[in-house]
């Protein structure tokens, strides 16, 4: 019988890290930085043409990857300022 291996997410708290076990550690699925970023798309992509066609600037997206790694429930991260994301 083939195990499944458990991957390991210890010091991961968004990225990397299983939906059931998210589930467990905050009683929701999903990160609650990405049901952020859901609902904003939701709200403003509506209109908006090509939003996806264009990737993000490497450095930008690390940054706020280890933003959101230090703090999950971060739902308005400096870096996303300087870009349309962040504009309101």
């Amino acid at each position: 019988m083939k195990r499944s291996k458990t991957p390991d997410c210890a010091g991961r708290a968004v990225f990397g890290v299983p939906l059931d076990v998210n589930q467990q550690r905050h009683g929701q699925p999903l990160p609650q930085c990405v049901l952020y970023a859901m609902r904003r798309l939701r709200r403003a992509a509506a209109d908006a043409v090509g939003v996806f066609r264009k990737s993000g600037v490497r450095s930008r997206v690390a940054a706020l990857r280890q933003q959101l790694e230090a703090d999950p429930g971060l739902l308005y991260a400096p870096a996303w300022r300087s870009g349309s994301a962040g504009s309101h």
